[in-house]
C-alpha cells in the first residue's frame, strides 16, 4: 500500500531556500529546447528537508524554452511563465505514464509562431510516485460519495500547503535566475489535471498574488466528499485575473467503468458547481474572468487535456502580450 505520509510543514514564516541544480540535460522540443533538470539533493539542515526528498521525482523539473530564447534577452520584467504539476506527463508522449502527454512545448511553438502569445516558459515539476495525492491534495481523498473510487480509499493528502510553499520558495526563483523566467503574477500561470488540477483551484485561493492565471483540468472535485466546494464556497479572499476549467461529459464512464454513467453526471456537477461558487465570488464567465469548458464525450485523461490547451493557453495568456509590451515601451 502507499507509505505513510512525510511531516513536511514548515513552521509559519520559515523560508525555505532556492534549490540548486545538480545537472542539467538539454534536448529539442517542438521549436524550442527542452531542459531537464536534477535538483541537487537537499542538505538534512534545509529547512524544506523531509523523507520525501528521498525520491528521485521530487528532483526533476522540466524547463521547456521557446525559440530564440537566451537569459539575457527576456523582455524587462522576464519572460512569462506556465508552471504545471505532473512534470513527466507534459511534453513527450513517450515519456507519459500512459503514453499520452500534453504536448506543451509543441502547442507553446505553435501559438509563439502564430503570434498569438509571445515568447514563454513552460515548467513541467515531476509528480512524486507514490506521493503524488500526498502532494497535490489539501486532505486525504477517501473512497468518493457513494465509494465509486475504492482504489484510493487509503491514499495520503495534506501535503499540497507544503508543496506550494517547495513550487513559490524553492523552484520559482531557480526558474528565475537561471531561465529569466518573470516574478510578476500577470505573466505567470499555474495548472495542472486531475489532483494536480485540484492543486491548480487551491493556488487559485491561496496564491493569486503569485499566479495572474489558473488552469485546472478536470479537477478530482470528489475528494474528501467534495470538501473542497465548502472551502471555495467559504473562501473571502482575493482570486486570480483569470481561470480556465475544463471537464468531459465522460469523466468516469469514458476511463474507469463504461456502466456508471451516474458518477459521470456527478462529476461533472461538482465542476458546474466550482464555477456556480466561481461566478458568485465575481470571477464572471461574461466579463472574461472565468472559462468552464464542457466537453462532449471527454474523458478523464491527458488525451483529453492535451486537446484542450491550445483553447486554454489562447484565453489564459491573452494578457501577456500587453504586458511584455508594455514593459518594453518604458
Amino acid at each position: 500500500g502507499p507509505m505513510s505520509p512525510p511531516i513536511i510543514e514548515l513552521p509559519p514564516g520559515v523560508q525555505r531556500v532556492p534549490r540548486r541544480v545538480q545537472e542539467c540535460e538539454s534536448v529539442g522540443h517542438g521549436e524550442g529546447v527542452m531542459h531537464v533538470l536534477t535538483l541537487a539533493r537537499r542538505d538534512p539542515k534545509d529547512p524544506g528537508y523531509s523523507r520525501a526528498g528521498r525520491w528521485a521525482d521530487e528532483r526533476l523539473i522540466r524547463v521547456w524554452t521557446p525559440p530564440g530564447w537566451t537569459l539575457e534577452g527576456a523582455p524587462p520584467g522576464g519572460w512569462p511563465v506556465l508552471y504545471l504539476n505532473d512534470g513527466q506527463n507534459k511534453f513527450e508522449d513517450w515519456l507519459a505514464h500512459q503514453g499520452v502527454s500534453w504536448r506543451a512545448g509543441y502547442t507553446a511553438s505553435d501559438l509563439i509562431a502564430r503570434g498569438e502569445l509571445p515568447p514563454f516558459l513552460v515548467v513541467g515539476i515531476d509528480s512524486a510516485g507514490p506521493l503524488r495525492s500526498f502532494n497535490y491534495l489539501p486532505f486525504a481523498p477517501g473512497a468518493g460519495a457513494g465509494g465509486f473510487r475504492r482504489d484510493a480509499e487509503r491514499w495520503p493528502g495534506g501535503g499540497l500547503p507544503a508543496y506550494m510553499a517547495r513550487v513559490t520558495q524553492e523552484i520559482m526563483p531557480l526558474v528565475s535566475e537561471r531561465f529569466g523566467g518573470s516574478r510578476d503574477p500577470a505573466r505567470l500561470a499555474f495548472g495542472g489535471g486531475s489532483f494536480g488540477g485540484v492543486a491548480a483551484l487551491y493556488a487559485a485561493l491561496h496564491y493569486p498574488h503569485v499566479f495572474g492565471s489558473v488552469l485546472a483540468e478536470s479537477p478530482s472535485l470528489w475528494v474528501a466528499e467534495a470538501r473542497f466546494l465548502a472551502d471555495l464556497a467559504a473562501h473571502s479572499g482575493a482570486l486570480p485575473e483569470r481561470l480556465f476549467m475544463g471537464v468531459g461529459t465522460r469523466e468516469y464512464s469514458g476511463t474507469r467503468d463504461h456502466e456508471r454513467a451516474d458518477v459521470d453526471g456527478l462529476l461533472l456537477h461538482y465542476a458546474r458547481e466550482a464555477a456556480r461558487i466561481l461566478d458568485e465570488k465575481g470571477m464572471r464567465p461574461g466579463q472574461g474572468r472565468l472559462v468552464c469548458q464542457v466537453e462532449e464525450g471527454a474523458g478523464h485523461h491527458e488525451g483529453a487535456w492535451a486537446y484542450r490547451l491550445t483553447g486554454a493557453l489562447r484565453y489564459l495568456c491573452a494578457p501577456w502580450w500587453q504586458e511584455v509590451a508594455a514593459a518594453q515601451q518604458h
